[in-house]
């Protein structure tokens, strides 16, 4: 069995951390595939034989083309772990698992208190958080208070889903 780790958009913060360490603690008897933001190839360190990198440029273009890529390494039912904070664009046939830890994405706040480009951006990733909800198999979450946020926040979309914490 061979798992799938999609972080294209993950460079830094405690994002960034986390994906470090878990890419660290990648078992040598279990095969990989991940596709990684560009921007961190010099600060993770080198991974064994059984990791196959896709290495995803932070253009538009380069995220299609991963998504893409994506959902044709992606088996039926197989492990797929997102680390972006919202599912694949593109559908696949894997069984997802979302580490969700933007809570602005799920928040019924406005966006007005940040820049126009920000608000733009929060915007289309709740929107295709929404619209892609039923395509996770999983949430992850870190704190107690996200859990229920995102609980109460898939109730009112009327989805229910697995919800653990780490």
């Amino acid at each position: 069995m061979t798992y799938v780790i999609y972080a294209p958009s993950v460079h830094s913060g405690g994002g960034f951390e986390l994906l470090k360490d878990l890419l660290q603690k990648i078992p040598a008897d279990i095969e990989f595939v991940c596709f990684l933001d560009k921007r961190i190839k010099s600060k993770i360190p080198s991974l064994g034989p059984q990791v196959t990198l896709f290495w995803v440029e932070p253009k538009v273009i380069s995220r299609l083309a991963a998504e893409f890529k994506l959902r044709h390494r992606v088996k039926n039912g197989q492990d797929l772990l997102v680390f972006s904070g919202i599912p694949p664009l593109v559908p696949n046939k894997g069984k997802t698992t979302l580490f969700l830890q933007n809570r602005i994405l799920i928040a019924e706040d406005s966006t007005a208190k940040f820049k126009l480009k920000t608000r733009v951006r929060l915007n289309i990733e709740k929107l295709a958080l929404y619209f892609s909800r039923n395509r996770v198999s999983r949430y992850i979450v870190q704190t107690q208070s996200m859990s229920a946020q995102l609980a109460d926040w898939l109730c009112k979309m009327g989805s229910a889903h697995v919800i653990d914490r780490v």
